[in-house]
């Protein structure tokens, strides 16, 4: 009885755990490129609005400095391949790659990149960026976004083009280039879907146990109930044996009705033996 009942109540427990764990890794596993690709435009459109309120003052106040400090601001995502800041007038005002995608091509890919002064930056965006900066006055005013695919060195990228709009004044005062790597959104993407999976693997296994303590703190009157019956039954129980009732519920009400049975039990014995 002990294993039939804990079965019985269990599984249906953990097969409805086990189903819940089953659609959060298939729909961890089975991110489409589609949908790589739009998780990399939300991500781009974002950092491209981040990005320009931070060099808008900079622009005004003609500090390339400053400006290259805030692009320098977003290396540590390693998707980002590429920013550049052009002036209203179309001249680069600054510009950065992040060093760890190596398009110097760096042959010892676990030695960390050294780093490089900003003319040698300047060279190798312009050997693997080809970029027309006519089309930017083409882009869509007040706060719109272009995006479009490129490559840059064989990886496939996203491009997002948007204007640098002063706040105060609602006038253009430049123009953003964010340039994103989608391979390195998706291995990003990846990393996420794998700790999804340990994580709702181990809430799994945690419920499963919490849950097989408490149904066994449940049902440990009932079994106990059926061996008392089972002894009784074969003529060598103990009729002084009582259940424990610590609670109110259902449970602490049968453990309390056998009680009193066993004592009625008890008591029509010993009148039977009187007479």
């Amino acid at each position: 009885m002990n294993k039939s009942l804990k079965v019985k109540i269990m599984a249906p427990v953990f097969g409805g755990f086990l189903l819940v764990l089953l659609v959060i890794v298939i729909l961890s596993t089975n991110i489409t490129s589609y949908e790589i690709e739009k998780i990399a435009e939300n991500k781009g459109s974002a950092l491209s609005k981040i990005v320009s309120t931070a060099v808008m003052e900079s622009i005004d106040l003609e500090d390339s400095d400053s400006c290259l400090k805030n692009l320098k601001s977003i290396r540590n995502d390693p998707s980002v391949v590429i920013t550049q800041v052009f002036k209203p007038d179309l001249t680069l005002f600054s510009q950065d790659y992040n060093e760890s995608r190596d398009l110097a091509g760096q042959k010892d890919k676990k030695e960390k990149p050294k780093a490089k002064s900003q003319k040698e930056i300047d060279e190798i965006i312009k050997k693997h960026f080809k970029f027309s900066t006519s089309s930017l006055n083409k882009l869509p005013k007040k706060g719109k976004i272009n995006i479009s695919e490129t490559t840059i060195n064989g990886v496939n990228c996203l491009l997002f083009s948007s204007r640098i709009v002063n706040t105060d004044s609602n006038a253009d005062v430049g123009f953003l280039n964010i340039v994103l790597s989608l391979e390195e959104v998706e291995a990003t993407v990846g990393k996420i879907s794998t700790w999804q999976i340990i994580i709702s693997l181990v809430a799994f296994l945690v419920i499963g146990l919490i849950s097989f303590v408490i149904l066994t703190r449940i049902i440990k009157p009932l079994l106990r109930a059926n061996k008392i019956m089972e002894e009784l039954s074969a003529g060598e129980g103990d009729l002084t044996v009582k259940l424990d009732v610590t609670t109110q519920d259902e449970i602490g009400k049968l453990s309390d009705s056998f009680n009193k049975f066993v004592d009625k039990l008890r008591g029509i014995i010993m009148n039977l033996k009187d007479t």
